[in-house]
């Protein structure tokens, strides 16, 4: 629909509510649009988020995105016990979003929160599933916290 033209309505009587995926049991069809820029987050982890729509269906043009994807880390031969199951925690994510969306290759490391060219290749390395469809189960969790109102957002990626 064209912006300006339809009935006429009264600012007030807008919905504030956003639409929810009313069944998150469900296994939904989405397609990757958009990843963000690499960050670093408080604890140091370089993550990205991403936005997949509905491209059809009972939720059609409706979008959900997941916040943080913690970028992969890599485990040395000589990593601890803990280490590895951190890693493997850590990686689990990022795992599920390649799978997902049909990521494939070497992944380019981001080194430390001032390596920019790293944080660039990795997003252009992942911006490159843009446009490909996935599965991904939803959650509707409140936003902003204390607001009370809903909101759908990724759950889970499933492959």
């Amino acid at each position: 629909m064209e912006e300006g033209r339809g009935i006429p309505v009264n600012a007030e009587d807008l919905s504030v509510e956003l639409p929810i995926v009313e069944d998150t049991s469900l296994i939904y069809d989405v397609e990757l649009e958009r990843v963000t820029d690499v960050k670093i987050s408080v604890n140091g982890v370089p993550f990205f988020g991403c936005t997949a729509i509905f491209p059809d269906g009972d939720y059609e043009g409706m979008r959900v995105q997941n916040n943080y994807i913690p970028t992969p880390v890599k485990v040395g031969p000589d990593a601890t016990k803990k280490e590895r199951i951190q890693a493997q925690i850590r990686n689990a994510t990022f795992a599920s979003f390649a799978k997902c969306f049909q990521l494939r290759g070497a992944y380019p490391v981001v080194e430390h929160a001032g390596d920019e060219a790293g944080k660039q290749a990795l997003k252009d390395f992942v911006s490159g599933v843009i446009g490909n469809r996935g599965k991904v189960t939803v959650t509707n969790g409140e936003f902003p916290m204390g607001s009370g109102k809903l909101r759908s957002s990724i759950n889970s990626f499933v492959y």
